[in-house]
């Protein structure tokens, strides 16, 4: 059975965030649409190999790299969820998640 993925309203702003700031920055979307594109291909890539994942400190919840990015998920039965998206540039002690 093919998992659904859900993307949580703190992770998407998350994505948001992150693509219009490289919008700004490049003063095109180019790159942002190509970044877009990564964050949907890893999505499915977790849907259909989550074992990939790396834990953290919450049981539920694993994460995985993408480029500069962590991308926090948890697997449920029936989804993927996407928690949160951070950017590792960022101060780790602002983190939400902790890695193990």
């Amino acid at each position: 059975m093919v998992k659904r993925i859900v993307w949580t309203k703190p992770a998407l702003e998350d994505k948001l965030d992150i693509l219009i700031y490289w919008n700004k920055r490049n003063k095109s979307n180019i790159f942002s649409q190509s970044l877009n594109t990564i964050f949907k291909d890893t999505t499915r890539l977790i849907r259909d190999q989550p074992s990939l994942g790396k834990d953290t400190e919450d049981p539920k919840v694993q994460y995985i790299i993408v480029r500069d990015y962590l991308m926090f998920f948890e697997v449920t039965p029936q989804e993927i969820v996407i928690e949160h998206i951070w950017d590792t540039r960022r101060n780790p002690g602002d983190l939400r998640f902790k890695l193990k």
